[in-house]
């Protein structure tokens, strides 16, 4: 493989809230809730992570920078006691799905005002960008654990495939309104 080419994972934020978090020694730390982001820039890169904690049972912030993928399995790099800081977010990086998720958005082109479904992520090496919002009902189904059924009977009774709506995040930029990003 030439060095100028690496691994490229697309991720949706439906896939990646309720997944594990592990320490150094395999055992599980906690659980996925909402992931931050430094939202200003063109493609925003995920600065942290919001855990509930295993034991005890609390909510934790991760920064970004601490956690690695080992094969699949996102792991706690440093050795960790209590160390973990109560969740806030900083300035300019918030809580994606609690700012993006069902809010509105319109195109940069002026497209019709749409719903965030979902979130789309590119991982590349160990950062992980916002790329795009995905508006499209498919977005929606995913979220509540239903695309891959939906799909099977749309394709099985009507040869129907149900297709990504997605919008460039360097499309997106927020508006004065908490509401609406566009």
């Amino acid at each position: 493989m030439p060095l100028h080419a690496e691994p490229k994972v697309f991720l949706f934020l439906s896939e990646i809230l309720g997944q594990k978090v592990f320490d150094a020694d395999g055992q599980t730390l906690g659980v996925i809730l909402d992931l931050t982001g430094s939202i200003g820039e063109i493609y925003p890169p995920v600065t942290g992570v919001l855990v509930m904690l295993s034991y005890p049972k609390r909510l934790a912030f991760i920064p970004w920078q601490r956690l690695t993928d080992q094969h699949g399995m996102l792991v706690v790099a440093q050795p960790v006691g209590e160390d973990f800081p109560t969740p806030e977010p900083r300035p300019g990086e918030p809580f994606l799905t609690e700012t993006l998720l069902d809010k509105q958005v319109v195109g940069a082109n002026g497209t019709k005002i749409r719903r965030v479904n979902d979130l789309h992520f590119l991982k590349v090496r160990n950062g992980l960008y916002l790329v795009h919002v995905d508006v499209g009902f498919q977005g929606l189904l995913r979220r509540v654990g239903l695309a891959r059924p939906i799909a099977w009977l749309l394709q099985v009774l009507f040869d129907y495939r149900l297709k990504d709506e997605l919008i460039s995040w360097k499309d997106v930029q927020p508006l004065s309104s908490p509401d609406l990003v566009g």
